[in-house]
């Protein structure tokens, strides 16, 4: 991994540079961008185990909401990484198509953590918090990686 920010993905160079280079950043960019998301996928399935043990139902269908986005992100994830689709990305709709759902996990996130502190399960919080810091971390990603994610494709 390479680039100026911890986290930024160097994108391949010349096309000169041929698929080899492109599929190594493409799979490099894929690995980074996949990390968060299995952190989120991963707590919501936890989350919403531990919530129906615990009868926290109250809990369990916003969890559903963020489990949801988190697999379709991945699916984005997975074809915006792909480097064998010779494609353009319009901008727009891949704005769309990452920030929709990104804003639903963040936002699910920090508004069932406030609600499960006020209740007073802190632990169930603290889990909300690591989700909520996996969302907030794609979207520092994704940021920076937006370019190079328009050129690698």
């Amino acid at each position: 991994m390479s680039g100026d920010k911890q986290g930024s993905v160097s994108p391949p160079g010349d096309a000169d540079d041929g698929r080899g280079e492109k599929s190594k950043y493409s799979g490099n960019l894929k690995h980074e961008l996949r990390t968060p998301l299995n952190h989120i996928i991963g707590y919501c399935e936890m989350l919403i185990e531990q919530a129906q043990d615990d009868g926290l139902d109250i809990f369990i269908p916003d969890l559903d909401r963020i489990h949801a986005a988190g697999e379709r992100l991945l699916r984005v994830v997975d074809d915006l990484c792909d480097p064998v689709a010779d494609r353009k990305i319009d901008e727009l709709s891949m704005h769309h198509e990452v920030r929709t759902p990104l804003n639903q996990v963040i936002g699910y996130a920090e508004m069932l953590q406030e609600q499960a502190k006020d209740l007073g399960h802190d632990s169930f919080a603290s889990d909300l918090q690591n989700v909520h810091t996996a969302g907030r971390r794609l979207l520092e990603l994704i940021v920076e990686n937006f370019a190079s994610i328009q050129v690698s494709s």
